[in-house]
C-alpha cells in the first residue's frame, strides 16, 4: 500500500486516521481528501508537530497500515 492507495481509500480510513491522531475532525479529513502535503501540514498544526514529526509519524502509520494490509490478504489467500 502506497500513498496513492491511501488517497484512494481515504474515506475507509478516516476512523483510523481519527484512532491514531485523535485531535484530528471527519470535516477536516474529507477536506483534506487524501492530498499528503496538506494532512502533514494539518496533523502538525493539530498535533503540535514539526512538518517533519508529522511526515514521520504519517509513515509509521503508513507502514502500520501496509503491514495490516498484507497480513489481511495473506489469510484470505490462507
Amino acid at each position: 500500500m502506497n500513498w496513492h492507495d491511501v488517497q484512494d481509500a481515504w474515506e475507509d480510513l478516516g476512523d483510523q486516521i481519527q484512532n491514531q491522531w485523535p485531535a484530528t475532525k471527519a470535516l477536516d479529513l474529507a477536506i483534506i481528501a487524501g492530498d499528503k502535503i496538506r494532512f502533514t501540514a494539518y496533523l502538525a498544526k493539530v498535533h503540535d508537530l514539526t512538518l517533519a514529526e508529522a511526515d514521520e509519524a504519517i509513515d509509521l502509520w503508513l507502514l502500520r497500515v501496509r503491514a495490516a494490509h498484507s497480513d489481511h490478504r495473506l489469510r484470505r489467500a490462507g
